[in-house]
């Protein structure tokens, strides 16, 4: 990761501690009310967006860019998971 760390990972994959004390659960078995990555990429795309909008700048386009087709390859990813849940389903 380029830069300072502002966050204490609890749990890597899971958990992690924000700088006020506020602990972020990620989906897991252990939380399944836990955030998925899709939210937390859709969280900072919307606030890149804002930003954008507010100051625009080559930086901010350039990552709103790079969280799209991050956006996208999550959701393609969860559709082929979801296709494959169901031809599992069939099988049995």
């Amino acid at each position: 990761m380029i830069g300072e760390i502002q966050y204490e990972i609890l749990e890597p994959a899971v958990a992690y501690k924000l700088p006020d004390g506020t602990v972020i659960y990620c989906l897991s078995p252990d939380h399944p009310d836990g955030v998925t990555n899709e939210i937390l990429v859709s969280i900072l795309l919307n606030r890149l967006r804002v930003q954008g909008r507010n100051r625009p700048t080559k930086a901010t386009s350039r990552a709103i860019t790079k969280c799209e087709e991050l956006e996208e390859t999550l959701w393609r990813f969860t559709v082929e998971k979801q296709q494959h849940r169901e031809e599992l389903a069939h099988v049995v």
